[in-house]
């Protein structure tokens, strides 16, 4: 694993999270900050490992889009229907004489 400004030799180095691929084609510096992470890779590797991201792009693209679903809008209909229902509970169990625990009172 390498980090950006340290000293590479030749070959191709891939950075994972975002994509960009350099080419070095005698021994130099890799662009960008420390932070940036570089792969060594071989170009006919990284031929073969890109349609598994992209397939896993297409698999997991549709499931995110009906989680962010689920979260934004059932989740606060299940929070107002759990309110309501719990308020129904408290008024009935009052007009039978029963506390929020359903005891009668003393």
């Amino acid at each position: 694993m390498y980090r950006g400004g340290m000293m590479a030799e030749k070959g191709f180095y891939w950075n994972p999270l975002t994509g960009r691929h350099v080419n070095i084609n005698q021994q130099g510096l890799l662009p960008g900050e420390a932070n940036n992470i570089y792969l060594k890779i071989s170009p006919l590797l990284l031929l073969a490992v890109a349609p598994f991201f992209g397939l896993m792009f297409v698999i997991f693209l549709p499931l995110l889009g009906v989680g962010v679903f689920l979260i934004l809008c059932l989740l606060p209909v299940f929070s107002a229907l759990s309110s309501t229902a719990m308020t129904g509970l408290r008024t009935i169990s009052r007009m039978a004489g029963m506390n929020g625990s359903f005891r009668k009172h003393k």
